[in-house]
């Protein structure tokens, strides 16, 4: 009898434990769970190491043990063991949106597994399609055999013009970095340049073979052809979605945008005569490109909103300073939403130099002809009036002036 009690009480002892025991997580927690552990070792990151300037010696073991850098490897690991549940696309999508390290040894590898998966498995998922198809930062690179997979295999007409718009901005981003690889630029900053080489030295491999074996010419052959379906194509598809579009009161389709493009890429390349700029200088007064005509131009596209745009005002005045009683001109062209703001800044930082009219950065006439898509965006000018240097780097003083240097020898001068 006493047997079978102690046989009774092991077995709901046993059964007590079993009950006690955690339920398994599901993956969606067990992903939530990932993300939560890198948000508190992120937290404890950044109490522990604040930030430094470039220029500290601590600056780069900061860096070395940000968290974010295995951040993308353990996504992929839990994505590869989970390719059957829903929540694998969210932690492919979330390597995909990580910028630090991206391009980093031991990371850009992930990142493009990452990508071979989406297109693999998850093509025309719409979490996907969605995420994808937002505008491309120039650190997503190497996502153009996704928006050619949709492009073969989308039957969504929305989809497959976006897919097309989404390749031609993966393809300028790519062609304007191999044109001046920033990983072969010398650093001006005295500041940066430690910082600037160890950043240098980590890259991946196989991301300074992706642009250092970039085709130009092949690159541009696509995109003009992508452009030139999309305008024929798909007028009926608006470039902005709804609510952007009111806001911004811009009503343009996929097909006028691809039109502007087209129209710069065969009005706007090296070698051809810049089109003519006619409006008002700041000043007040009628202001014309060819009116500098037997000049070197510098045209700068800039507002007193943007900050790399300001950090160049200094090195604008030495140049007009370096190059004075020399055939040169810096012309802007000036982007306000409220021009009357932007004048006691222009007072204060002392900039004499004319600059057109132009308005709100995102519907200024000047800068849409122009596709200007960043500022400060710089084009240089023979004193034909001739484009010779084109998305120059303003980061980079020293090239800008060898370039304007350059034309004025031409000039003998």
């Amino acid at each position: 009898m006493r047997l079978l009690i102690m046989i009774g009480l092991i077995s709901i002892c046993s059964t007590l434990r079993a009950s006690d025991d955690p339920k398994p997580l599901t993956p969606k927690e067990r992903y939530e769970a990932l993300l939560n552990d890198y948000e508190t070792e992120y937290a404890a990151w950044q109490k522990a190491n604040p930030n430094v300037a470039y220029d500290d010696p601590r600056w780069i073991a900061r860096y070395e043990s940000l968290p974010t850098h295995a951040l993308g490897p353990r996504l992929l690991r839990f994505a590869e063991a989970n390719l059957g549940d829903p929540i694998a696309v969210d932690a492919l999508l979330k390597i995909i949106a990580i910028n630090p390290s991206v391009r980093q040894k031991g990371v850009y590898p992930d990142y493009l597994k990452a990508r071979d998966i989406l297109i693999r498995d998850y093509l025309l998922d719409p979490r996907v399609i969605k995420a994808l198809l937002a505008r491309p930062t120039p650190i997503a690179l190497g996502m153009e055999p996704y928006y050619r997979g949709l492009m073969a295999q989308s039957t969504d007409h929305e989809v497959q013009g976006r897919a097309r718009m989404s390749l031609v901005r993966a393809l300028e981003s790519r062609s304007q970095i191999a044109a001046l690889p920033f990983f072969e630029m010398p650093e001006e900053r005295p500041e940066r340049q430690v910082a600037t080489a160890y950043l240098n030295s980590r890259l991946d491999p196989e991301y300074v073979r992706y642009i250092k074996e970039t085709d130009q010419v092949a690159i541009a052959d696509e995109i003009e052809t992508v452009l030139e379906t999309v305008a024929r194509d798909f007028g009926d598809v608006p470039l902005l979605s709804a609510e952007v579009q009111a806001k911004k009161q811009d009503k343009r389709s996929l097909a006028d945008y691809a039109r502007e493009k087209l129209n710069a890429i065969r009005t706007l390349n090296v070698g051809q005569v810049a089109p003519e700029i006619e409006g008002k200088g700041i000043d007040g007064q009628p202001l014309k490109l060819s009116d500098f005509r037997g000049k070197v131009v510098m045209l700068v596209f800039w507002g007193t909103w943007c900050g790399p745009c300001m950090r160049m005002v200094e090195h604008e005045k030495a140049m007009i300073e370096h190059f004075k009683g020399k055939p040169f001109a810096l012309v802007g062209v000036n982007a306000e939403i409220d021009a009357a703001k932007s004048k006691p800044i222009i007072q204060e930082k002392g900039i004499t130099w004319p600059s057109f009219v132009d308005g709100d950065p995102s519907r200024g006439p000047i800068a849409r002809r122009w596709t200007v898509r960043g500022w400060p965006t710089i084009y240089i000018l023979d004193e034909k009036g001739v484009i010779r240097f084109k998305n120059l780097p303003h980061h980079i003083p020293r090239l800008l002036d060898e370039k304007v240097d350059e034309l004025l020898k031409e000039m003998g001068r």
